[in-house]
């Protein structure tokens, strides 16, 4: 791992490791939840129609091959060695990268995409500017909203059911909206998902 990173990220990716490799299965709630959030992350996808898309922070593919059905050339990136090899198992294009630091030429993607990613790290702004570089036009996050009030019903059941959630940062909307405008992007749509409980936010870069 990077020396250069913080203890707290390097406690984030191996949480995440460790996470994936304990994974068995999804229980009920996760399952309802994923599907209904997914619905309104594919209906943002196909309104712009990208033809390529980067997945950061991968996970073992569950969105990677849902885009990959659509007929989406997607790619997707993780920290986790683990992650990785549950992907490339299921015939996904799966890299070992870094995503504060990817291997990518500048505006490679159509769209990147993350999915309950950033309210893991104390500094996220590397993230969001490599997301930005690597994009053509747009990024689309699905983030928890933990301050609504179905936000946080379910983060009460979520840890009831489940045992070893990695830590999450109670971040604003406004906050993550902020810093892609900081770093070249505006807002282009905000879409709430399973009750508000997440967002689905779209940022396009400045022409």
């Amino acid at each position: 791992m990077d020396n250069n990173k913080s203890e707290q990220e390097k406690i984030v990716y191996k949480d995440f490791d460790k996470h994936w490799k304990g994974l068995k299965n999804y229980n009920i709630i996760s399952k309802l939840n994923m599907y209904l959030i997914d619905r309104q992350a594919i209906k943002t996808l196909l309104d712009i129609s990208p033809r390529t898309i980067l997945d950061v922070g991968c996970g073992i593919g569950r969105t990677m091959s849902k885009f990959k059905e659509l007929g989406f050339k997607v790619i997707g990136v993780d920290n986790s060695e683990t992650s990785i090899d549950f992907c490339q198992k299921k015939g996904l294009e799966a890299i070992l990268m870094d995503a504060s630091n990817m291997n990518f030429q500048d505006n490679s993607f159509d769209v990147v995409f993350a999915e309950g990613l950033l309210e893991h790290f104390e500094n996220y702004g590397p993230l969001v500017k490599e997301m930005i570089r690597v994009s053509k036009k747009h990024i689309l996050l699905v983030q928890p909203n933990c301050h609504s009030l179905c936000g946080k019903i379910l983060n009460i059941a979520i840890e009831t059911l489940t045992k070893g959630n990695i830590k999450e940062i109670p971040y604003r909307m406004e906050e993550y909206i902020e810093s892609f405008r900081k770093y070249g992007c505006k807002l282009i749509l905000r879409r709430p998902a399973l009750f508000n409980s997440f967002a689905i936010l779209l940022f396009q870069k400045y022409e």
